[in-house]
């Protein structure tokens, strides 16, 4: 199915849209290559349940990718902005890794725009995400967006050997890291200015701290954390109680950081069941 395109004041931003029923938006991870086709095993077992959207975030995938700083806030206003102009209506969110931040933050500043939230392996950066960047920070996005220094780290990060480190990093079972997959991420991080949000990334421009804003969502939340990954901070992410009302982990067993993948017919029934109200 071709991809669809939608005009920001940033740049355009690519999606794919199938399936019938309530909206889902699905938000891939940040790293290089990164793109939805992170969904690849999840967007039609759910198309049959929902209306799918599944986008290339700004500086990913097909989307436009300015050479800008990028930050959690831009990617949480970039997801409310889709909702309104291109959905149209309250969605469920599911969003992995780095990406559960601006999620995460979207659902406590509009309550109103998001139904129920999936947070798949949940990044959590105890840097002040939703506080104005250092100015070492700045200085670090200055050098290394600009000089020879920032090129040459993200081509060590998005070279082949990286790529397949990063893969293996995961999943718990190698096989699923094939040399049609690394091609597949290479290709999408070499691009032209593919490295801005990558290095927006390393200077902690992107970070948030999830648990912290957790504590806010009044939204139902579904955790998914595959076992392999380490023990999961429930202790962290569901405490006090009052706070954690509607919310809930589910460990998947045989899995790691990207469990959407790697088990993939589980992950689909339990997101089915969630939104659907089982």
């Amino acid at each position: 199915m071709a991809l669809r395109f939608h005009q920001t004041s940033r740049g355009e931003i690519a999606y794919d849209k199938r399936g019938l029923g309530d909206p889902l938006l699905l938000v891939h991870g940040i790293y290089p290559g990164a793109s939805h086709e992170e969904f690849h095993r999840n967007v039609r077992a759910l198309g049959d349940h929902f209306t799918v959207w599944a986008i290339d975030l700004l500086g990913f995938g097909d989307s436009d990718k300015p050479n800008i700083t990028y930050t959690a806030q831009l990617y949480e206003h970039l997801l409310r902005d889709f909702i309104i102009e291109v959905i149209g209506q309250p969605t469920h969110v599911m969003a992995s890794g780095t990406s559960c931040g601006p999620a995460t933050s979207l659902a406590v500043y509009n309550d109103t725009l998001v139904g129920k939230l999936v947070l798949i392996d949940p990044a959590n950066d105890k840097a002040p995400g939703q506080h104005p960047p250092t100015v070492a920070a700045r200085l670090q996005q200055f050098l290394l967006g600009k000089l020879s220094m920032g090129v040459g780290l993200y081509e060590t990060m998005s070279s082949r050997y990286e790529l397949k480190r990063f893969l293996r990093t995961r999943y718990s079972n190698p096989k699923h890291v094939t040399e049609q997959r690394v091609a597949e991420l290479h290709q999408r991080a070499t691009v032209r200015h593919a490295m801005y949000p990558c290095i927006s990334h390393m200077t902690g421009h992107l970070a948030t701290d999830v648990i912290r804003w957790l504590r806010y969502v009044p939204n139902e939340v579904l955790i998914l954390w595959g076992r392999d990954a380490g023990p999961p901070p429930a202790d962290k992410l569901l405490r006090p109680a009052t706070w954690s009302r509607g919310k809930r982990i589910e460990i998947i067993p045989q899995a790691a950081h990207w469990p959407h993948d790697e088990q993939s017919a589980k992950v689909n029934q339990m997101v089915i069941e969630f939104l659907n109200g089982s």
